[in-house]
């Protein structure tokens, strides 16, 4: 899901479900973090070395830069389909 996002924000400038800055300002102490395309490009890597071990299965080997990000998109998918979103 996220390497989808990522791809849609690239192609069309923005995702249906990111937060509306413009409209609802966050606060002044809001940490957004910051854009690494490094980091981004080794996560697209990742996905696509993940992707056909999905259904087949198997062995992969991460680093600790890989194996954060991956942690995440499975608790953060997680949430999505707890939240009711996955379902729309």
């Amino acid at each position: 899901m996220l390497i989808k996002l990522y791809v849609a924000r690239q192609t069309k400038g923005g995702i249906r479900y990111e937060y509306p800055f413009r409209i609802y300002p966050p606060p002044s102490d809001f940490d957004r973090g910051t854009f690494s395309q490094e980091m981004m490009d080794k996560v697209s890597a990742l996905w696509k070395r993940l992707r056909p071990k999905s259904k087949t299965g198997g062995r992969v080997q991460m680093d600790t830069v890989e194996i954060r990000p991956a942690i995440f998109a499975v608790r953060a998918y997680e949430d999505y389909l707890r939240e009711g979103m996955g379902t729309r």
